[in-house]
Protein backbone atom coordinates (compact mmCIF):
# COMPACT_ATOMS: atom_id res chain seq x y z
CA UNK A 1 0.00 0.00 0.00
CA UNK A 2 3.02 2.32 0.59
CA UNK A 3 4.10 1.85 -3.02
CA UNK A 4 0.30 2.56 -3.98
CA UNK A 5 0.61 5.83 -2.47
CA UNK A 6 4.27 7.03 -3.20
CA UNK A 7 3.26 6.38 -7.16
CA UNK A 8 0.05 8.27 -7.03
CA UNK A 9 2.36 10.81 -5.26
CA UNK A 10 4.34 11.12 -8.19
CA UNK A 11 1.60 11.15 -10.25
CA UNK A 12 -0.08 14.70 -8.53
CA UNK A 13 3.60 16.28 -9.26
CA UNK A 14 4.00 15.67 -12.10
CA UNK A 15 0.08 16.51 -12.57
CA UNK A 16 1.11 19.56 -11.09
CA UNK A 17 3.59 20.19 -13.55
CA UNK A 18 1.01 19.97 -16.14
CA UNK A 19 -1.27 22.23 -14.96
CA UNK A 20 1.92 24.96 -14.48
CA UNK A 21 2.58 24.25 -18.20
CA UNK A 22 -0.87 24.71 -19.42
CA UNK A 23 -1.48 27.80 -17.38
CA UNK A 24 1.94 29.18 -19.13
CA UNK A 25 0.85 28.24 -22.25
CA UNK A 26 -2.45 29.84 -22.43
CA UNK A 27 -0.24 32.96 -20.64
CA UNK A 28 2.00 32.76 -23.69
CA UNK A 29 -0.90 32.38 -26.27
CA UNK A 30 -2.95 35.16 -24.55
CA UNK A 31 0.12 37.42 -24.86
CA UNK A 32 0.97 36.37 -28.44
CA UNK A 33 -2.59 37.82 -29.93
CA UNK A 34 -2.45 41.33 -27.71
CA UNK A 35 0.94 42.10 -28.49
CA UNK A 36 1.68 44.92 -30.33
CA UNK A 37 4.46 43.32 -32.43
CA UNK A 38 1.95 41.45 -34.15
CA UNK A 39 2.35 40.86 -37.82
CA UNK A 40 -0.54 39.57 -39.48
CA UNK A 41 -1.77 39.18 -42.92
CA UNK A 42 -4.28 40.99 -44.75
CA UNK A 43 -5.65 38.24 -46.19
CA UNK A 44 -8.69 37.12 -44.21
CA UNK A 45 -8.17 33.54 -45.60
CA UNK A 46 -5.00 33.59 -43.89
CA UNK A 47 -6.19 35.03 -40.15
CA UNK A 48 -8.70 32.24 -40.01
CA UNK A 49 -5.69 30.30 -38.34
CA UNK A 50 -6.03 32.52 -35.11
CA UNK A 51 -9.41 30.13 -34.71
CA UNK A 52 -6.75 27.40 -33.62
CA UNK A 53 -6.46 29.27 -30.50
CA UNK A 54 -10.17 28.60 -29.81
CA UNK A 55 -9.93 24.39 -29.34
CA UNK A 56 -6.46 25.16 -28.22
CA UNK A 57 -7.92 27.01 -25.09
CA UNK A 58 -10.41 24.30 -24.60
CA UNK A 59 -7.94 21.67 -24.30
CA UNK A 60 -5.90 23.87 -21.65
CA UNK A 61 -9.00 24.06 -19.81
CA UNK A 62 -9.83 20.59 -19.65
CA UNK A 63 -6.25 19.76 -18.74
CA UNK A 64 -6.25 22.60 -16.31
CA UNK A 65 -9.52 20.95 -14.95
CA UNK A 66 -8.59 17.20 -14.66
CA UNK A 67 -5.45 18.54 -13.05
CA UNK A 68 -7.48 19.48 -9.97
CA UNK A 69 -9.73 16.59 -9.99
CA UNK A 70 -6.26 14.59 -9.72
CA UNK A 71 -5.82 16.45 -6.44
CA UNK A 72 -8.88 16.59 -5.39
CA UNK A 73 -8.71 12.74 -5.55
CA UNK A 74 -5.48 11.91 -4.16
CA UNK A 75 -6.41 14.28 -0.92
CA UNK A 76 -9.25 11.71 -0.70
CA UNK A 77 -7.52 8.71 -1.17
CA UNK A 78 -5.38 9.51 1.83
CA UNK A 79 -8.48 10.44 3.69
CA UNK A 80 -9.93 7.23 3.29
CA UNK A 81 -9.38 3.45 4.46
CA UNK A 82 -7.31 1.20 2.62
CA UNK A 83 -10.24 -0.74 1.11
CA UNK A 84 -11.07 2.53 -0.95
CA UNK A 85 -7.08 3.42 -2.00
CA UNK A 86 -7.52 0.96 -5.00
CA UNK A 87 -10.67 1.95 -6.42
CA UNK A 88 -9.28 6.18 -5.55
CA UNK A 89 -5.79 5.06 -7.42
CA UNK A 90 -7.39 3.25 -10.58
CA UNK A 91 -9.79 7.12 -10.86
CA UNK A 92 -6.51 8.76 -10.67
CA UNK A 93 -4.77 7.00 -13.25
CA UNK A 94 -7.85 7.95 -15.79
CA UNK A 95 -7.46 11.46 -14.50
CA UNK A 96 -4.18 11.84 -15.35
CA UNK A 97 -4.10 10.45 -18.51
CA UNK A 98 -6.95 12.37 -19.61
CA UNK A 99 -5.20 15.46 -18.76
CA UNK A 100 -1.96 14.58 -20.68
CA UNK A 101 -4.08 14.08 -24.04
CA UNK A 102 -5.35 17.18 -23.13
CA UNK A 103 -2.74 19.19 -22.81
CA UNK A 104 -0.68 17.14 -25.92
CA UNK A 105 -3.88 17.88 -28.10
CA UNK A 106 -3.64 21.65 -27.06
CA UNK A 107 -0.19 21.56 -28.13
CA UNK A 108 -0.84 20.30 -31.35
CA UNK A 109 -3.60 22.81 -32.17
CA UNK A 110 -0.73 25.57 -31.28
CA UNK A 111 1.72 24.17 -32.96
CA UNK A 112 -0.17 24.09 -36.39
CA UNK A 113 -0.94 27.56 -35.69
CA UNK A 114 2.39 28.25 -35.50
CA UNK A 115 3.32 26.25 -38.82
CA UNK A 116 0.71 28.23 -40.36
CA UNK A 117 1.88 31.60 -39.08
CA UNK A 118 5.74 30.13 -39.83
CA UNK A 119 4.06 29.84 -43.80
CA UNK A 120 2.81 33.09 -44.03
CA UNK A 121 5.94 34.82 -42.43
CA UNK A 122 7.75 33.12 -45.01
CA UNK A 123 6.10 33.14 -47.60
CA UNK A 124 2.83 35.59 -48.34
CA UNK A 125 4.10 38.89 -49.21
CA UNK A 126 2.13 42.01 -48.04
CA UNK A 127 1.86 41.62 -44.08
CA UNK A 128 -0.11 44.26 -41.65
CA UNK A 129 0.92 45.57 -38.45
CA UNK A 130 -1.75 45.53 -35.98
CA UNK A 131 -1.25 48.92 -33.82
Amino acid sequence: MDEISQVTKEVVVYSSRLTTWALSVFAGTIAAIISTSYIRPSAIQLRISNLLFIPGWVCLSFSIHNGEQLVRKYLASIMVKSDAVINITSKINNVFSDQRLYFYVALMFFGAWLLVFLLQWVFVQKLTEDK
